[in-house]
């Protein structure tokens, strides 16, 4: 069935390339099966790099964060790479905890440049709930 799922998100994603404003809310409604991956690979990063920036057109952003904490402990580089294109269009905060679950993965991957910049998002609109983790992360010696 999983296999179903992933050939069905493909063939939308195929349809949507290069109209995806016109269809956001489709977009949106894509990134909730996200549940059915176990790990990121080229083709399905592909398709979440599509989907993320919409992910809050349908309200979807909390759910879609909750999977990509999930999916952060096994692919965290490429989940930093999608959560950085949601944050072109959306600056989710609920849950906070999954927020800081994706960049303190990345951290602990080394993928600090993209830790900082999803730091920095954040600390721009004025919420520091990741300025711990900059702080602790990027201390000089």
């Amino acid at each position: 069935m999983v296999e179903a799922i992933h050939k069905f998100w493909r063939l939308c994603s195929n349809r949507l390339r290069g109209d995806e404003s016109r269809y956001g809310r489709l977009l949106s409604n894509l990134v909730l099966l996200t549940a059915f991956l176990d790990r990121l690979t080229d083709q399905t990063k592909d398709l979440l790099l599509q989907a993320a920036p919409y992910a809050d057109e349908s309200h979807h952003s909390s759910l879609f964060l909750e999977e990509l904490a999930r999916l952060a402990q096994v692919s965290p580089a490429d989940v930093g790479e999608v959560f950085l294109a949601l944050l072109t269009r959306a600056l989710p905060t609920y849950d906070p905890k999954d927020v800081r679950e994706i960049v303190a993965a990345l951290y602990r991957s080394g993928s600090r440049d993209t830790a900082n910049r999803i730091a920095d998002l954040y600390a721009r609109k004025q919420f520091d709930l990741l300025r711990d983790l900059y702080d602790q992360n990027n201390r000089t010696q």
